[in-house]
């Protein structure tokens, strides 16, 4: 699977986001997601390559799946539903990935000058920007 998805055209693309210990690029049909979610965590973007992959796409029949590295973890017909899962699945990785501390000072981030804090969470932040919708 993982290759049939490296073959595929994507809408967007983000840098590498370096979450703590998990390094991941995120791949879209639609560039709005992967627009929101490079300016979300624009803090932690880089330039170098990423261990992991995940994929955000609208599968036949109304239903959209998520990828982390060709495996599939969630296949939906709501796309706020998947995209909820999507950002706690990155929460979900950081957590295990990290090992030791979990917590990063603004000036150990690749970009320390554009950390911004919002009284949004993130799901919310996203939910509105992309006007992704429950059915």
């Amino acid at each position: 699977m993982a290759r049939i998805l490296d073959t595929r055209p994507w809408g967007g693309e983000t840098p590498t986001l370096r979450l703590l210990g998990f390094e991941v690029v995120i791949r879209a049909d639609d560039p709005v997601v992967t627009d929101a979610l490079s300016e979300l965590y624009a803090p932690m973007a880089d330039d170098g390559p990423a261990e992991h992959m995940i994929t955000f796409t609208e599968a036949p029949n109304d239903r959209y799946e998520l990828h982390l590295d060709g495996a599939r973890i969630l296949a939906t017909k709501s796309p706020a539903v998947a995209f909820s899962q999507l950002i706690w699945e990155l929460n979900r990785q950081t957590i295990d990935r990290t090992a030791g501390r979990t917590t990063r000072r603004a000036a150990e981030l690749p970009n320390p000058s554009s950390v911004r804090i919002s009284a949004l969470s993130p799901v919310s932040f996203i939910v509105a920007a992309t006007g992704i919708t429950q059915p």
